[in-house]
């Protein structure tokens, strides 16, 4: 009987001890760790001239600003803003505008001008933006493009988008604009990026599980 009982102490010392040890070793690495969590989101290629700039709907503001300084440094002479769903807040205000038109108007308030600029009201999301942006290619002629997204939301779109433009050999390069409400490099310093990064983990499962 007292055999059993220090048995069973010991077994509880260990396992206790394995808990401590995992604790302080994330403790002492967490912030690598972290680091490496969000950084594995992020796909991007080096930027080379294309024949159109396309820019995804959602987060208009730091998408549109990215666009428009890739556009004033001459990646390319072109600029497309997918989207067909609604903005709720505009609705809210009675303002009736698909996304592709906010970021359309974010271009030009950065100064893009306005025969330079396209807008597709279709796309309600990465995989059905992929469709839609291979038609527009296919359509207009357009060999090569960039995409423009959130930094978080890059690998996504590889998965997405690669494949199918390869396929139809037409070249993307993949680019994230950077979060206005947050740090990618310390995302868990924020609540905005831990928002972002759980979401964006789980809809990166459901592309992996679809076979994206």
């Amino acid at each position: 009987m007292k055999q059993s009982y220090k048995k069973y102490i010991r077994k509880i010392i260990i396992i206790v001890t394995c808990i401590i040890v995992i604790m302080v070793g994330f403790y002492i690495l967490h912030k690598p760790i972290l680091h490496s969590m969000g950084n594995y989101l992020i796909y991007e290629n080096e930027l080379k001239p294309a024949d159109a700039i396309f820019v995804l709907s959602g987060q208009a503001y730091e998408r549109g600003n990215e666009a428009a300084r890739l556009y004033k440094e001459g990646f390319a002479k072109k600029v497309i803003c997918t989207g067909g769903n609604k903005e709720p807040n505009f609705l809210a205000m009675s303002i009736d505008l698909y996304e592709s038109a906010i970021t359309q108007k974010d271009l030009y308030r950065c100064g893009v001008d306005s025969s330079a600029v396209d807008t597709v009201n279709r796309g309600k999301n990465t995989d059905d933006e992929s469709n839609v942006i291979l038609a527009y290619c296919k359509a207009h002629h357009i060999n090569s493009c960039i995409i423009v997204s959130s930094k978080f939301h890059t690998r996504r779109i590889k998965l997405a988008f690669k494949n199918k433009f390869e396929a139809n050999n037409i070249v993307i390069e993949i680019h994230g604009a950077p979060s206005v409400t947050y740090n990618e490099n310390k995302w868990w310093e924020n609540e905005y990026g831990a928002i972002a990064l759980n979401n964006e983990y789980i809809k990166l499962a459901y592309y992996y599980i679809k076979g994206k």
